[in-house]
């Protein structure tokens, strides 16, 4: 073998090595809300990590639901611990948050206290929906720690957080490293620390994740510490689809132009159950249907309606049979549509689900559809959306810019989260994470003040005078300078 072959290949070994080697293993605590889909966010950049070379833990309720490849790589570097929580045949809710407080410091429990206590973690990542006392768990064990946001929303929330008055805030005092309410005090205590606003405890993260990407969002600035991790779910290539699946779209499909998947909240299919129904009826010589509910009564007796109470949803979209999506406009559902390149039509029924919508009705891949709605106008946007190759042309395009990046948003995670361990997060903080609404009423006031048709040349006439200050500043600096030099001559 040449010397030039030998100086290619070590050349070449050197180099995978670098690529597939962490720069560290960082032990990193995971705590989530109940939410499935968050859950899952958490979950799958837990398990990412974890193949990179850190110690990953995810801690979660044992009623939430176990993402299914957590089964397939658990042991080794990932950990998925849970505990468990009496909700008095509630699942979850904006009351329950004191109840995981407190199952976390029950005695059946301690088992995953000890290990939050004492697991030696270096970095803590939070859900920006946890129980209040989760956040003060980074404080207590006196670590760096980062915020993840499932919101589309997130960026605009976090840069202008409105103060509430002292006497409308709550205050949490801790009991061990967690905390207990107290609704007569204004703030979180931990036990030997000054007090903390929790509600701020976002903001203060050394970093954030958020869960957005520019082939499906908006695009705005960022601030040095963001981690955009929006495509998270991308990247999964389809696995093999179930017999019966395989069966059904292998026998329905002989006479049809593809299939649509359906995955809709419930309370949307409560009121409109029997107008999806009629359009898809309206529409069986044309196309089958998969549809996630578990109202197994739906559309029964329809050959052409597969009903199934769980889908495969990324590997039913990553099947070419599959045409479009229905979808209520979730994050995850648009990146995973997109992603294998099928165009939406959307319900938007709550949270985020208006922003996401808009921004992917701008891209040109998504129409969406405002309740009240009637079967006749599901019927004409799926053929339109079939029909049109433009919504098809555009998630193409928003496709490619998912598959081409450079790294992947564990990739991105890790460095971040080496860097801050290495250097700490001081030089990456803002003092515009500080700001509030108050900060800038005067000039909301006077701009609210003024007729819309007027404030453009208000904003017009309040630039020209900053450009005619900074002019006349110039001009006298060159003046005197000329000054000065002409009297340098003269001496």
């Amino acid at each position: 073998m040449s010397v030039l072959v030998k100086s290619i290949l070590i050349l070449l070994a050197s180099s995978s090595v670098d690529v597939l080697t962490p720069t560290s293993g960082a032990k990193i605590l995971f705590l989530r809300a109940i939410v499935d889909s968050h859950v899952l966010y958490l979950s799958r950049l837990a398990a990412d990590l974890a193949e990179l070379g850190h110690t990953t833990t995810v801690v979660a309720t044992a009623n939430a639901r176990v993402p299914d490849f957590v089964a397939e790589i658990s042991g080794g570097n990932f950990n998925y611990k849970e505990y468990t929580v009496n909700y008095a045949g509630r699942r979850s809710g904006l009351g329950s948050c004191q109840t995981e407080c407190d199952a976390l410091e029950a005695r059946e429990n301690d088992y995953v206290t000890r290990h939050i206590l004492y697991g030696g973690f270096q970095f803590v990542v939070l859900d920006h929906h946890p129980a209040p006392c989760f956040s003060t768990i980074p404080y207590e064990l006196g670590i760096p720690y980062g915020t993840f946001f499932t919101s589309s929303y997130s960026s605009t929330y976090l840069y202008w957080v409105p103060t509430t008055p002292e006497g409308e805030r709550r205050r949490h005092v801790l009991k061990k490293f967690f905390v207990t309410t107290d609704h007569e005090k204004p703030t979180y205590k931990v036990r030997g620390r000054r007090s903390i606003d929790a509600a701020r405890v976002m903001q203060q993260a050394s970093l954030w994740f958020l869960l957005e990407h520019i082939a499906v969002g908006s695009v705005h600035p960022q601030l040095p510490k963001t981690v955009v991790v929006g495509d998270i779910m991308a990247g999964r290539p389809g696995k093999t689809l179930s017999p019966e699946l395989e069966k059904f779209m292998s026998e329905t499909a002989r006479v049809r132009l593809g299939f649509i998947l359906v995955s809709l909240r419930y309370n949307i299919l409560t009121d409109f159950s029997v107008t999806f129904c009629e359009a898809f009826s309206e529409l069986k010589r044309y196309f089958g249907v998969i549809w996630r509910t578990e109202e197994m009564e739906i559309c029964s007796g329809r050959e052409h309606v597969m009903r199934m109470p769980w889908i495969p949803q990324n590997d039913l979209l990553a099947d070419p049979r599959v045409v479009m999506f229905i979808s209520d406009g979730g994050i995850n559902s648009i990146v995973e549509s997109v992603y294998h390149a099928k165009p939406l039509i959307i319900f938007p029924n709550t949270s985020d689900q208006w922003l996401n919508v808009a921004a992917a009705e701008s891209k040109g891949f998504a129409v969406k559809i405002p309740f009240p709605i009637e079967s006749k106008t599901i019927v004409q946007t799926i053929e339109n959306v079939y029909e049109d190759p433009l919504y098809k042309r555009n998630a193409l395009m928003s496709s490619a810019l998912l598959h081409d990046q450079r790294d992947t948003p564990a990739q991105r995670v890790s460095a971040m989260i080496d860097h801050v361990i290495k250097y700490g997060d001081r030089h990456l903080q803002t003092e515009v994470t500080e700001l509030s609404n108050m900060t800038m009423l005067d000039i909301f006031a006077i701009l609210s003040a003024i007729p819309s048709d007027m404030r453009l040349s208000v904003l017009f006439y309040m630039l020209s005078v900053y450009v005619l200050f900074f002019s006349c500043m110039c001009l006298g600096c060159v003046a005197a300078a000329v000054a000065l030099r002409e009297k340098l001559k003269t001496e």
